[in-house]
């Protein structure tokens, strides 16, 4: 196959698979596998042009950062329709192997980048997540052409490249708000290393974030991404924590920690505005920390371990359970493996390493399970297919790749 055929082959290998996958289970409940609360965001997007969900907290404004969601309502129509949706998203996470196999020719060469495409087009969690109502697929493809474009950018004087990565960036930290970790970093080591050419970059990155931030601050008083950091903060440090997470999903940590609250603390949270009930959480959770410093970082080593842990977090059926060990388990070993091995050249690698710090330093204060990982799972699948092809060079050095 010739190698400008082979990234076409890899998006309908894995555009196919995803859709083929989701039809033989069904697409009636296409809203009941993810998160509940976004059709009716949808709805209240696409019927009232309002950004607006109700929660057990009352109506919130900024309660999700809105590209997500605005993907929902365009390609749903208002949940009239979920066949695009699925379409859409598969087509999504088959862009993502394509990426993938296009950041491996940039930073390692065609064989590595055929077999990570051909792994990312096929990985089992991927099939099956992508055409879920989660914003995984969509924050693993913006995230990945974000570092694409990073790469390009340490070789390029293009200021169109610098322009797209910022825009891109912004575009995916409106997707998922845990990425401000890894956008600072990327500016200071760009900052450093190539000096002005980055301010192209923040420019056109603020830019795009600012819409979100200044709708904000005029509705509610304050320019957040989201308005759940809060209770995220809170999620992640009281005495529920770990009685539930992370064999269970955090949602019941949170439930059941607010069960215990006395009915006029309660009360008096719903009566506050969205930004007020922000701060309070987040003022619970810090008080939390306060009082239990040592259990707090013990804890957050906890959550980094369950982050990156072979066993699936909330726990799931057994079959899940050993497809997710044999998929994952091989690639996060190859991959670390990759990574050690190619440590001499880590200044290329600065952006991908910049998303796993990133990631892990979110995690270690907050939580994670395996579905907020597995956008990092495509880089893992990088390193894995640098080694297998490292390896198959050394045992025999006459096969050619495609």
């Amino acid at each position: 196959m010739e190698s400008k055929r082979f990234p076409l082959f890899v998006f309908f290998l894995g555009f196919s698979i995803r859709v083929i996958a989701r039809l033989l289970r069904g697409t009636n409940n296409f809203w009941e596998t993810g998160y509940h609360a976004y059709s009716r965001l949808v709805t209240s997007i696409v019927s009232h042009s309002d950004f607006s969900v109700a929660t057990n907290y009352g109506d919130q404004r900024a309660f999700w950062p809105p590209i997500y969601p605005l993907f929902l309502a365009f390609f749903t129509v208002g949940n009239r329709w979920y066949l695009p949706a699925i379409v859409a998203q598969s087509a999504v996470g088959a862009l993502t192997a394509v990426i993938i196999y296009h950041i491996g020719r940039e930073l390692f060469d065609r064989q590595t980048a055929s077999i990570a495409g051909l792994i990312v087009a096929l990985y089992p969690y991927y099939v099956s997540h992508d055409t879920k109502v989660q914003d995984t697929a969509l924050f693993t493809c913006l995230t990945a052409l974000c570092i694409f474009l990073l790469i390009k950018c340490w070789k390029s004087e293009s200021k169109l490249t610098w322009a797209l990565a910022g825009l891109v960036l912004g575009i995916a930290l409106l997707t998922r708000a845990m990425l401000q970790p890894f956008a600072l970093i990327v500016f200071v080591w760009f900052g450093y290393t190539r000096g002005r050419k980055v301010l192209l970059t923040i420019a056109v990155f603020c830019l795009t974030i600012s819409p979100w931030l200044i709708r904000n601050y005029l509705e509610l008083g304050s320019p957040v991404f989201t308005t759940q950091t809060g209770r995220f903060v809170w999620d992640a440090h009281n005495d529920d924590t770990f009685v539930y997470y992370p064999s269970i999903g955090i949602d019941n940590v949170e439930w059941n920690a607010w069960k215990k609250l006395p009915t006029e603390e309660q009360s008096r949270i719903q009566a506050m505005g969205e930004i007020s009930q922000n701060y309070y959480f987040q003022k619970k959770g810090l008080d939390y920390i306060r009082a239990h410093p040592g259990l707090t970082i013990y804890q957050s080593v906890l959550k980094v371990k369950t982050a990156f842990s072979w066993m699936l977090s909330p726990t799931d059926g057994w079959a899940k359970e050993i497809v997710y060990f044999i998929s994952y388990f091989p690639i996060l070993i190859l991959g670390l493996w990759g990574m050690f091995r190619s440590r001499g050249r880590w200044r290329e690698f600065v952006p991908i390493y910049a998303m796993f710090i990133g990631f892990i330093g979110v995690t270690a204060f907050f939580w994670s399970h395996t579905s907020h990982r597995t956008f990092l799972d495509c880089y893992f699948i990088l390193f894995a297919a640098y080694t297998i092809t490292a390896a198959v060079r050394r045992t025999d050095k006459s096969i050619v790749f495609v």
